[in-house]
């Protein structure tokens, strides 16, 4: 029976290094920046202003004005969709921006899109992640404010019509990750602490204190990751509200980081396994006379 105390545990180290994962992810180009909390398409981002950016200098065939109008509207017609995806795909380079933006718990990561920013299959060109910290803001009108500053029309984020209420929001709703990443740090240190007892526990220990300390620890650990995952999705779920209401008009959305729900979900999952296994180990030791029973029983 002793030997049941398996399953509790190694849900315990299951859950420990899933909180490890959902503290750290994003943290560094190459690991797990896929997992957003949002993302952010900036790819036709002041899509408006291509109207009144000046003029290329590229030569122009000199022709008389009806010379070839009849032969010429076919063409035309038919280079319609490559140019407008060429512009969609190059409008953030010609703005000196990213294409997309990454939200993590700690940090932001930012890049492009390949092999561009229409294809149906696209994915995540991570270009650089700012360095994590334990109290982040995601200051995303400050980014682009910056970028365009820089870039090559030298141009602030007013020309492009940024409304305020995004930042504001994304004010609050930064403010609402750092409790979620304290509830994942208790997870953490709970689900370390019921791997230490649950040890002593299959390795020969009946105390009833050191059973509680553990099935206390874990069911800590469980309700740490549901109140995380619970902030987590209503964050996902205002962000994007904010912005598709606010931000589609000049060019930018939002989408669900739904490999990071999945995995602060499943995380939660995991610990409830554990309490509930470790649940039905403490009644059976109860019908067995307060007795956990040889490890090979």
């Amino acid at each position: 029976m002793r030997s049941f105390i398996l399953v509790p545990l190694s849900c315990a180290v299951a859950g420990m290094v899933l909180s490890f994962l959902l503290i750290f992810a994003g943290n560094k180009p190459g690991f797990m920046e896929e997992y957003q909390i949002v993302t952010l398409n900036t790819s036709t981002l002041g899509h408006d202003l291509l109207p009144k950016m000046p003029k290329t200098n590229s030569p122009i065939p000199i022709s008389t004005p009806f010379d070839d109008l009849y032969n010429s509207a076919s063409g035309i017609t038919d280079q319609v969709d490559g140019i407008l995806n060429n512009v969609i795909d190059d409008l953030s380079r010609s703005l000196g921006i990213q294409q997309w933006y990454g939200w993590h718990l700690r940090n932001f990561c930012e890049g492009m899109y390949k092999p561009n920013a229409t294809s149906p299959s696209a994915s995540f060109d991570v270009t650089d992640c700012s360095k994590p910290t334990a109290v982040y803001h995601f200051k995303i009108a400050d980014i682009i404010d910056k970028q365009l500053q820089v870039g090559p029309l030298h141009i602030g984020l007013d020309k492009l019509k940024w409304p305020d209420s995004i930042q504001k929001n994304f004010d609050q709703l930064s403010t609402a990750l750092h409790a979620a990443l304290a509830f994942y740090a208790i997870s953490v240190v709970a689900a370390g602490i019921s791997i230490f007892t649950g040890l002593v526990i299959l390795f020969g220990s009946d105390s009833l204190l050191l059973s509680l300390v553990n099935m206390a620890c874990l069911f800590m650990s469980f309700f740490s990751l549901f109140i995380a995952s619970i902030i987590i999705t209503v964050v996902n779920s205002k962000s994007l509200k904010t912005v598709n209401e606010n931000g589609n008009k000049i060019g930018l959305y939002a989408y669900k980081g739904h490999k990071y729900l999945a995995l602060t979900w499943s995380s939660m999952a995991v610990m409830l396994l554990a309490v509930l296994s470790f649940a039905a180990l403490m009644l059976t030791r109860k019908r067995r006379g307060g007795k956990m029973g040889p490890i090979k029983s």
